[in-house]
């Protein structure tokens, strides 16, 4: 079995070991009583763990000093070296978890080395990240061809009407604390916009955003898309005020509803 020494100079390092073409080494962060481990390969930390949790006490002898205790898990963690099914290198394996095999990239595959899993999840960004830019430049071109007509009014009853008669509830609880209010945005030009407001009720009513209706689009705007084409642009808009149709309960941030906040 392959053994770790610790470094003489600095403490809470090991020296590098060589292993089938692999440098690792171990790490330590003090947490008193117990310490942090970090397993690295390379300079990549591909296993943690505590010198508290049972995971680690399971490989190991616990009546050696901890500082031994530690040799002895990264010992025991690179005995666990095997081919990994996806890269076909000999590294240290670990089970996927429940959430992984949501994933079809995680198909057919039981356990896979840290690096691969980490790369997995990258590509699965990167995928994510270029559909949502694709479908954001698709909808921006969509909006320069056929600009939204962005619902405004000049009085406040008006634009408070208006979003009353939308087929709505006029607020929806869409979970994790956030609801969807339906509101009045006054714009620092006067000009009034019915508008569905995003606000979290367990943040004390902390207002994220208010989503705007074009008549000639089915499904609201978003503000980034709505800027350019409000009446008096981003100028005529900031700084803004807004209220909700309904009073919210535990919304302290709209504290002089009815009026405007």
């Amino acid at each position: 079995m392959a053994q770790f020494e610790w470094k003489v100079r600095v403490k809470n390092e090991t020296k590098l070991l060589k292993v089938g073409g692999n440098k690792y080494k171990l790490v330590i962060t003090e947490f008193r009583p117990n310490y942090r481990v970090d397993l690295f390969e390379g300079t990549e930390c591909i296993l943690s763990d505590n010198t508290s949790t049972v995971s680690f006490k399971d490989k190991v002898d616990t009546s050696k000093p901890v500082l031994d205790q530690v040799l002895q898990w990264g010992a025991v963690m690179l005995e666990h070296r095997k081919i990994c099914p996806r890269c076909a290198k000999q590294r240290i394996l670990q089970p996927l978890t429940e959430n992984d095999k949501k994933y079809d990239s995680f198909e057919g595959y039981e356990e896979m080395c840290p690096g691969c899993r980490v790369k997995i999840y990258n590509e699965m960004s990167a995928r994510k990240k270029d559909e949502q830019t694709s479908s954001e430049q698709k909808l921006i071109e969509e909006y320069r061809k056929n600009p939204p007509n962005i619902v405004c009014f000049t009085v406040e009853k008006d634009a408070e009407d208006y979003v009353k008669g939308i087929d709505n509830p006029d607020v929806e609880d869409i979970g994790d604390g956030f609801v969807i209010a339906k509101g009045v945005v006054k714009a620092a030009n006067g000009v009034y916009y019915p508008v569905f407001l995003a606000i979290c009720l367990e943040d004390g009513g902390e207002f994220y955003g208010a989503e705007f209706i074009a008549d000639n689009y089915s499904e609201v705007i978003e503000p980034k898309h709505a800027l350019p084409y409000l009446a008096g642009g981003k100028e005529g808009l900031y700084p803004f005020k807004y209220r909700s149709l309904s009073r919210l309960e535990g919304d302290w941030h709209q504290s002089n509803w009815p009026r405007f906040s």
